[in-house]
């Protein structure tokens, strides 16, 4: 019996109902979707895939152990498993794990619920939609746990392992539910707003929000040097990450981010992994799991060509005298290229009070040492200035708007030194004076080059 309104699933449809579709409609349904032998309609979103199979398999194997045995997963259960994740399990945790064993059998077996039962079962589609979220919850589930607040009992290195492996699988598992165009705009506005956050917190109150007693603090030691440069790089950040969002091309606004991203793996690792006093490790392990999921999601990107390749170009540089686009943008580069390669290198060998500018022209450029904090920070800003500056040769980003970006970072540079040259000790007065007017002018220049009257182009 039918009620009114109600519809009837497709795999509950007659064998023989297609044959009279098609007699009303011929050709009514397209290749993919035409009826296959017996009658059953061929569903693209009831598709296996690699992803399917996968999660099947692997969640599958944790719901059957958990249920059925759930101590195999401890240091202490019926043999030596050397990837336990429990040193040992009291009679509540098993009984705790066979209910999520439960849980995850039933999901696992949603797919395979029309050939073992018959009836409707669940599209692979709306499982990889329902693995989405189980993956989402459990991977911040697990970085809360691993890193932010252990429980006793637990095996360190296995739960780090997972976290990582996690964060592999949720990338995956976003990948295998949008197509690569609508994957690389959730790319680009997951980043924008994620720098953008940063870029933002850093440069209002970086010590508020990322020192103690902030529940996400990354660092512990605060003082005039760390500051400036948190606020540097959280400037440097909304002109990357907020502006070039923006401004650029989708696809060289991701090639951009991705050099970007790779870099920040290597720059988390040092204080997740090598950090000192200052570093709070935990806050850095959680920071490196993460950015193992938008690398790969990165890596995916480029593997499929949605972004549009790579597209190097040299220096474009006319002879004619005066102000140029292209001529500004050269001497960006060769003006922050020597700073990214000091901050990488060793701030303090180059610019401290003991230095090496202190011994060529008996000054430094800081009158007491970088720490832990602000050594990160520099090396963090120097990145993002070298991502700026390199736009027009490596990711093919407008030379204009390049020039736009790099307006931004010289003036709010210039009140950072000149709030700074006030308020704090830490430089060299004739330097930083130097330095300072430098910025200025510099920022003056490019804003005089970006005006529409100069360029052709719109300001905004």
């Amino acid at each position: 019996m039918k009620l009114p309104g109600m519809t009837v699933p497709k795999k509950l449809v007659p064998a023989k109902a297609p044959a009279v579709l098609t007699k009303i409609a011929p050709n009514v349904f397209p290749e993919s979707t035409a009826p296959s032998g017996g009658g059953s309609l061929s569903d693209p979103d009831d598709e296996s895939t690699f992803f399917t199979f996968f999660s099947t398999i692997y969640l599958g194997m944790f719901g059957l152990t958990l249920l059925i045995w759930p101590s195999v997963h401890s240091q202490d259960g019926p043999f030596t498993n050397p990837m336990a994740y429990w040193t040992s399990m009291s009679d509540t945790m098993e009984m705790q794990f066979r209910l999520f064993g439960a849980a995850l059998l039933v999901i696992v077996l949603g797919p395979y619920m029309d050939e073992l039962f018959g009836g409707v079962g669940v599209r692979m589609k709306a499982f990889t939609e329902q693995v989405l979220l189980l993956n989402i919850f459990l991977f911040f589930i697990f970085l809360y746990y691993t890193f932010y607040a252990p429980v006793s009992g637990m095996v360190s290195s296995m739960w780090t392992a997972q976290c990582y492996l996690n964060s592999v699988i949720l990338a995956w598992n976003i990948g295998e539910l949008l197509d690569a165009k609508k994957f690389m705009e959730v790319y680009a506005i997951f980043n924008a707003a994620l720098y953008c956050f940063f870029g933002i917190s850093l440069a209002v109150a970086p010590s508020l929000f990322f020192g103690p007693p902030s529940p996400v603090a990354y660092w512990k030691q605060w003082g005039e040097l760390d500051l400036l440069t948190g606020r540097s790089l959280g400037f440097t950040l909304l002109a990357l990450a907020g502006m070039g969002y923006y401004y650029m091309p989708l696809g060289s606004f991701c090639n951009q981010i991705f050099i970007f991203n790779l870099f920040n793996m290597g720059l988390f690792i040092i204080p997740a992994f090598y950090g000192g006093a200052s570093a709070v490790s935990s806050m850095w392990e959680i920071q490196v799991a993460l950015q193992v999921a938008i690398v790969c999601t990165s890596l995916y990107l480029e593997a499929t060509g949605v972004t549009g390749g790579w597209k190097c170009k040299g220096p474009n540089v006319s002879c004619s005298p005066g102000l140029s686009v292209n001529g500004m943008n050269l001497f960006n580069f060769l003006f922050f290229f020597p700073f990214f390669a000091g901050f990488m290198y060793d701030a303090n060998a180059l610019f401290g009070p003991t230095g090496m500018m202190s011994e060529m022209i008996g000054m430094g450029m800081f009158t007491k040492p970088l720490g832990e904090t602000a050594l990160w920070f520099g090396k963090a800003w120097s990145v993002a200035a070298l991502m700026i500056v390199l736009g027009p040769y490596l990711f093919d980003c407008g030379p204009v708007k390049v020039v736009k970006q790099m307006a931004t970072v010289y003036l709010t540079s210039s009140a950072l030194f000149a709030y700074a040259i006030l308020n704090y000790s830490i430089f060299s007065l004739p330097l930083m004076y130097g330095l300072g007017g430098m910025n200025v002018l510099c920022g003056i220049l490019c804003v005089v080059v970006a005006m529409p009257s100069s360029s052709g182009e719109a300001m905004f």
